[in-house]
């Protein structure tokens, strides 16, 4: 089995794919022969129109005919049509532009009137994933190569192997995304996610079916924040319900939520999500307040108060905000919860006149 993407089905005789772009949500099919996917009106003046994109297989050698329709499938007026020389395997579509993956290598981009936006590109082996997002283009080929192009600007901006991340021979690449900022995002077989950095080079797994025993694994605790990482690992495996006794009687399930706690944080802060990089960091410090971990807890709001969250000492140069959070409003709610702990008075009293300080620096800076 090819789990690498869904693929088209094959057949001697002619095959009819139907992709309808509707909204911003993956549909469910609604025939067996149907893929469904993204793409809303280009027109301002027919902004509950629906654009469907099918494929019609002329004979495998023979290559493909696409066609874009407006309306419901069941009464749909084409809007215009092309040839290409090789089968349709995947599309995709967005609000800027549509695309075309060939099973003989060949990309095709087109605009929502039919307008081909590049001329016919070829990578080196035949597309298995396609995914689009404002103007970005990814693509994953069967020989694990990804690609990302901004199209727009014709420039290619990511080429790396996904074969890494895979980490046996049963392990298969479930699903490959793009987001606006043109960064890739790759699940595989074995739950595990990765998004890549680039100022590193490597894949960070931003989630992952480790640390079972903690807390925040269970059904005892729902978040409330949405963002991309929450995305990710909405459709995670699922751990199971546990009692708190069943938790409490396992000998690291601290260390455990502690540990997953702490990797939601710099998960949600590699993927530039402000809202859930707070919302993690202040789960972690109640945590942590909970075991009076008084090092771990100055450690954190002193790197808001003096650098990056990312800086591994308080010497890198200093900016009020991080992935959109404001510093030192997120450190002053992470003082009031230190603050509520009998036995970390001491460290609350110095954390909030480090922040009274910083905060009349920015006011009135020094010299």
């Amino acid at each position: 089995e090819e789990a690498f993407s869904c693929k088209p089905h094959q057949c001697p005789d002619c095959i009819h794919l139907t992709y309808l772009f509707v909204a911003q949500r993956l549909e469910p099919a609604q025939a067996s022969a149907s893929l469904f996917a993204t793409l809303p009106s280009a027109s301002p003046f027919a902004a509950s129109a629906s654009r469907v994109l099918s494929v019609l297989y002329v004979g495998r050698p023979k290559g493909s005919v696409l066609r874009c329709s407006e309306g419901r499938v069941q009464s749909s007026r084409i809007s215009w049509e092309t040839w290409t020389d090789s089968s349709i395997t995947c599309l995709t579509g967005n609000e800027a532009f549509c695309a075309a993956a060939c099973a003989d290598g060949s990309i095709y981009v087109f605009s929502h009137a039919g307008r081909q936006i590049l001329p016919c590109f070829v990578v080196g082996s035949a597309p298995v994933l396609i995914n689009s997002t404002r103007t970005y283009l990814l693509v994953v080929t069967a020989d694990c190569q990804l690609f990302v192009w901004n199209v727009e600007l014709c420039k290619s901006v990511i080429k790396e192997d996904v074969s890494t991340i895979l980490s046996g021979a049963d392990t298969k690449i479930l699903c490959a995304t793009v987001d606006a900022n043109g960064i890739p995002t790759v699940t595989t077989s074995n739950s595990y996610t990765y998004s890549l950095h680039q100022e590193m080079g490597v894949w960070m797994r931003v989630a992952d079916p480790s640390c079972k025993y903690s807390e925040f694994r269970t059904n005892l605790d729902k978040v409330d924040t949405r963002g991309p990482l929450e995305e990710m690992q909405r459709h995670g495996p699922a751990v199971g319900k546990r009692s708190l006794r069943t938790l409490s009687v396992h000998e690291h399930h601290k260390a455990e939520t502690v540990a997953h706690l702490s990797n939601q944080a710099a998960a949600a802060l590699a993927l530039s999500s402000g809202e859930e990089y707070a919302m993690w960091t202040r789960a972690l410090v109640k945590k942590l307040c909970e075991t009076a971990d008084s090092d771990r807890l100055r450690d954190i709001c002193e790197n808001l108060l003096y650098s990056d969250p990312r800086a591994l000492n308080a010497t890198t140069s200093w900016s009020p905000t991080v992935v959109g959070v404001h510093k030192l409003d997120l450190a002053e709610s992470l003082v009031s919860i230190i603050a509520q702990h009998r036995k970390l008075q001491r460290l609350a009293l110095l954390l909030k006149s480090s922040l009274d300080r910083r905060r009349a620096e920015l006011v009135d800076p020094p010299g």
